[in-house]
């Protein structure tokens, strides 16, 4: 699996040196998005970033002897918070909150529903991008499996039922068996 990864301003800045002795017109789209990468990166959004994992921390995460939790939430939004400290771990390179989030992962307590088991699908395909254990890909390619034999039929033109019970079929569950599939396709 190919990655491409943001150059950084520096990377840029020596390639448009190189580059501007082969062609000004390269040189000069290179240039300007420099310009545009060190304007972005001078807004303080990491200071954002690490204000809300601190205040996400301070508010739901509850300590205990040997762990700590989320808790006053759904069971859902733990995979929810999990994607978030993922993606912020991704681009800061902060691997703090990994034990958090793997205890998150970790825990399918209290899921109801197919979107609430397709959260934990998406969270589980996306710890297993950043840890690359075997059992986090294994429970995402069941459950999916899972979860489209058991509740995807021809109603309302296809797709698969928000609840158990076949109650009715939502987009919010569509959409994320759509993001799951499309994970699990890469």
């Amino acid at each position: 699996m190919m990655k491409l990864l943001s150059p950084s301003y520096r990377t840029l800045k020596l390639l448009t040196i190189s580059l501007a002795f082969m062609h000004p017109l390269f040189s000069q789209s290179i240039q300007q998005h420099v310009a545009v990468t060190s304007k972005a990166k001078s807004v303080p959004y990491s200071d954002y970033a690490r204000k809300s994992v601190a205040a996400l921390n301070r508010t739901w995460l509850t300590h205990t002897a040997d762990s700590a939790t989320w808790t006053g939430i759904n069971a859902w939004q733990r995979f929810v918070i999990a994607d978030s400290l993922m993606e912020y771990t991704r681009i800061t390179g902060d691997r703090s909150s990994l034990p958090n989030i793997e205890r998150a992962v970790a825990n399918k307590d209290g899921l109801d529903g197919n979107d609430d088991d397709l959260w934990a699908v998406i969270a589980s395909l996306n710890l297993y991008e950043l840890d690359g254990s075997p059992h986090l890909l294994q429970y995402a390619q069941t459950h999916f499996k899972q979860l489209t034999d058991d509740y995807w039929d021809d109603t309302c033109g296809g797709g698969l039922w928000w609840d158990h019970a076949r109650t009715y079929k939502n987009a919010i569950t569509n959409e994320l068996l759509l993001y799951a599939a499309t994970l699990l396709y890469r």
